[in-house]
This record gives C-alpha cells, structure tokens and sequence, in this order.
C-alpha cells in the first residue's frame, strides 16, 4: 500500500486533487530532445520558450500565449545547412501561438488560429524569396493544406512534443494512494496518429515540489506493421491478428511548485520496439529562475562546439 507523502506545505493538492494557480505566470524554458536511431549516434535539438498565461475562462478553462526563441542548436551547434535552417525558421510564423486548456490542464484548442493563417501570407513568400529547392515547394504545400482547416492545424501543433508534454491533464484527483490509472496518446511516429499507451499516473511531494509520475506501456489497436506503414487504423492486425503487436513504454516525471501548481518542468522517456526512432527523450525545464538541482538529472545550457552529425531536424519538426 503507498502511504501519502504530501503535507498541508502543498497548497496546490487539497482533498486529492491536484489544482492550478496560474494567474500571471510567465516562464522561459529550456527546451532539449533527444533521438537515439537504430545503428546511428544520438541526435539532440535545444531551443527556448516562453509560456505566459493570459486569462482565466468559464469552467475553470486557461488560455496561454507561446513564444519560441529564434536561436536552435542540433547537437550543440547552430544549424549549418540550409535545409535544417530553413526546417526552423519555417514554422517561426506559428509564434506567438495562443492556445486554451481544460480544467485539467489538457490542451483543448488554438484561440489565434485565423492571425496565424493571416501570417502564413507574408511568411510564405518570404521563404520563397529566401530558399529554393523541391523541400521549400513540398513544406508550403504541406503548411498551407494544414492551414485550410483549423482542426488540421490544431493536430499539427499537438504533434510539437514539447508543447504536448506541458499541457498534460495533470490537475485531477487522485485515489487515496496517490494515484490513478488513465490513458493517453503520444506521437511517436512522424506522419500517423499519435500512438496510445495505458498509464499510471502517480502524485508525491519531493522536497519543494509536487512530483508527477506517468509511467506505461503501449496499447493501440494497430500492430507495428501498421506503424510501420503510417496506417491511422488497424488494418493489419484486422487482416492477419497474428501480427506482431507494437511494443514500448514511457516514463515521464513533472516537478510542480506546491503552492501554485504551476508547471517547473518535466523529463520524459519513450522506447518503442518500432523501425526507425528506438528512444526519444525530452525534457523541459524552467531557465529564468534557480532550478533545483537536485530534481534533475540535465539542465538545458548553452551549447558548446561538437563535430558535426548528419541532416536530420527537418524530420521531426515540420
């Protein structure tokens, strides 16, 4: 049996619940994801953000402007090819992205959808001035048929890990033990549907924090040969349920202050037995105030030169 480890320090859990204080918060993270592919080195991608909450709606709803930082670093170095600049100036049009959650802190819709559409205008004929190439034609007809509907675009901005992994449904009530069993769905394969995973989520106090935990494994209905092929349904495992089924698992940990409930940071882990990415981890973490270092295992820091590796950011970024 799990004893409760949360005392009356913890404003932000009160009678099981884990509850949101974000009036006027604002915080700069540093942002960093790692790839680790099958026979190749470890890739990592390093960026900022700004999250600011900007109002408080009905329902105990939340509305958020995002920023991103104009500066990227692929495996500690500016991009030096104009292919992965391009992969990251691209979607700079995006920001500031305005964004509202529900009561539990999941990611509900895009409020800024029709101003971003307006600069995707000027954007686009920009980067045709800017850049040539069969990729430019093949990223603006993509971007702009992600544009024509606003549920299109809303998929795409869920498919940014970072921004996904913040706005997690982590304001719930929890069992006496400190825990809940639910379910979720992460996009670990570029251009499918986000995978689902059966989890545990847990809730505890470390030291000046609130720790959630959210550990699982894969349960979708799709076999991996229906990954593997970018299939949105089952229909492999249909045709032949002798298939191989997908398999992996995640383990994410967020750290929460304990009297706002606000967000410091998370790191989370993903391993799939699937062709291509075999480890993806992310991690996100407060830069404009002290983090404690005793939380975490890599604070997100400026780069420093390293040899350069292959082309590969535009893959997951687009």
């Amino acid at each position: 049996m799990r004893t409760a480890t949360i005392d009356e320090k913890a404003q932000a859990f009160e009678e099981s619940r884990l509850s949101l204080e974000a009036t006027n918060a604002k915080s700069i993270y540093g942002c960093m994801i790692t790839f680790d592919e099958k026979g190749s080195q470890e890739t990592n991608i390093k960026y900022k953000l700004s999250i600011e909450h900007i109002a408080e709606r009905e329902n105990s709803y939340n509305a958020y402007k995002i920023n991103r930082a104009e500066d990227v670093w692929i495996n500690h170095k500016t991009p030096e090819s104009s292919y992965d600049q391009f992969s990251f100036l691209s979607s700079q049009f995006i920001y500031p992205l305005e964004v509202e959650t529900t009561a539990t802190g999941n990611l509900n819709k895009i409020t800024n959808y029709k101003e971003i559409k307006e600069r995707w205008k000027a954007h686009e004929i920009l980067l045709q001035k800017k850049y040539q190439g069969d990729f430019v034609s093949d990223y603006i007809k993509s971007m702009s048929f992600s544009l024509v509907n606003e549920d299109v675009f809303f998929s795409k901005i869920k498919n940014d890990w970072f921004i996904y992994l913040y706005f997690s449904p982590l304001y719930i009530s929890y069992s006496d033990d400190l825990y809940k069993f639910t379910r979720r769905s992460y996009p670990i394969i570029p251009g499918t549907l986000p995978v689902k995973y059966e989890l545990k989520q847990s809730i505890e106090q470390i030291k000046q924090h609130l720790r959630v935990q959210v550990k699982g494994s894969i349960d979708d209905d799709r076999c991996t040969l229906d990954l593997v092929q970018g299939l949105n349904a089952p229909y492999h495992s249909i045709l032949n349920p002798s298939e191989k089924k997908a398999k992996g698992t995640c383990a994410i940990e967020y750290f929460i202050n304990q009297v706002t409930g606000v967000l410091e940071g998370y790191h989370g882990t993903f391993e799939q037995k699937i062709e291509g990415i075999k480890k993806v981890s992310i991690s996100m973490y407060r830069t404009n105030d002290e983090i404690p270092v005793d939380l975490v295992d890599e604070v997100v820091e400026e780069p420093t030169p390293v040899p350069k590796k292959k082309r590969f950011f535009s893959n997951w970024f687009n």
